[in-house]
């Protein structure tokens, strides 16, 4: 599936409103007139874009969440490493009973410094 882009004009009016836009989204600005509240409230997804600013400014909200998806799932897929749980790794050769073991003398050194402080 293609990835949804905004076209030119969509480009220009955002680039020329974009301020103005998300001040009005952030809160930073209050609206004033019916418009911008309306256009406050397809910000929140409680009403439908109606007019060319709501419906450039509802479809670069969508494609911003879509590339903040994208970010995350690239950066959760650099540092994700499935062998390791709870931030030690476990390799193979440990047998399960080993590593109930092991996890069980962290707990109980832990709880000995604890006590020390």
């Amino acid at each position: 599936m293609a990835q949804p882009h905004l076209i030119p004009q969509e480009e220009i009016l955002l680039r020329k409103h974009y301020e103005f836009y998300r001040s009005l989204e952030t809160g930073s600005r209050k609206p004033m007139t019916e418009e911008q509240v309306h256009f406050v409230a397809v910000c929140r997804g409680q009403s439908k874009a109606e007019t060319e600013h709501e419906k450039t400014y509802a479809k670069y909200m969508r494609l911003r969440v879509v590339q903040r998806r994208e970010q995350y799932e690239k950066r959760e897929a650099r540092t994700g490493i499935p062998e390791y749980e709870e931030g030690y790794p476990r390799p193979d050769w440990f047998t399960d009973d080993d590593w109930k073991k092991m996890r069980r003398q962290d707990f109980v050194d832990m709880n000995q410094r604890r006590r020390e402080l």
